[in-house]
């Protein structure tokens, strides 16, 4: 059955209210479906302007296929990914400004207000490394730990960890470390980009991005993103620029 005859069967003055609620299981559960092959599509079409038009598809004039509010991140990420590759194109362009309107809109809400103070407790992370280890965000208390977010696909974040190689190399044998969170679609790009950038530090991997909770608890809103905790495992500092870091690592370690 399509949307349309469920529509229309829904809408029928004889049906009961216990064909409805069967109906509309039956018709969210193909949205779903559908939501679900669109997402894989695009993530498999990243550098394909043609992701752009299947971001945009709707069940009818007032329905977008990637309804959701977490939806806005395959928005995101898309924009970003394109932008690298065609900057100059007028769709691209519309389609990262319209990232960043929705994307504030959500935050205005209070949709996603979690994580937007320092001085707080962390949410936990367990996640596992290339070698298939679930490490813990929390197993690290008693050092200073970088919680740092990134992408394999994202060119900021490759440029980003040149920096922080330096920091780390400085850092680590007092006491400093660097969780770090892929936010990947493809395992096998997170562990060649390791491999090629040659990180160091705790490579850990959410390959359910843009679905992630962890993203999600942490507001990430784009890539790199990071939070600096201290001994005791309180945030301290949040989007820290590498100037920052190195000013403020050095005192955390002492302290």
């Amino acid at each position: 059955m399509n949307l349309d005859s469920i529509r229309i069967i829904y809408s029928s003055p004889s049906i009961t209210k216990d064909k409805q609620a069967e109906l509309g299981v039956e018709f969210d559960s193909i949205v779903e479906v559908q939501r679900r092959f669109t997402l894989e599509f695009v993530l498999g079409h990243l550098n394909s302007i043609a992701s752009i038009y299947a971001l945009y598809q709707k069940l009818d004039d007032q329905t977008f296929i990637l309804y959701k509010n977490k939806d806005i991140q395959i928005l995101k990420i898309t924009g970003a990914a394109l932008d690298t590759i065609y900057p100059e194109s007028p769709h691209v362009k519309a389609l990262v400004s319209n990232a960043a309107s929705l994307v504030q809109q959500v935050y205005n809400s209070g949709l996603r207000d979690l994580m937007q103070y320092a001085d707080s407790e962390f949410p936990e992370i367990a996640l596992p490394d290339p070698e298939g280890d679930t490490i813990k965000l929390s197993s690290l208390k008693g050092k200073v730990v970088l919680l740092s977010f990134w992408a394999s696909w994202n060119r900021n974040s490759s440029d980003f960890n040149t920096y922080l190689l330096e920091l780390y190399r400085q850092f680590h044998p007092q006491g400093f470390e660097i969780y770090q969170v892929s936010l990947d679609y493809y395992i096998n790009s997170w562990v060649q980009a390791i491999e090629y950038e040659e990180l160091p530090w705790i490579n850990v991997s959410d390959l359910s991005y843009p679905e992630s909770i962890t993203a999600g608890n942490y507001n990430i809103q784009s890539l790199p993103a990071n939070y600096l905790l201290n001994k005791t495992g309180v945030i301290v500092g949040k989007n820290l620029s590498i100037s920052e870091l190195n000013s403020r690592v050095p005192d955390l370690i002492s302290e």
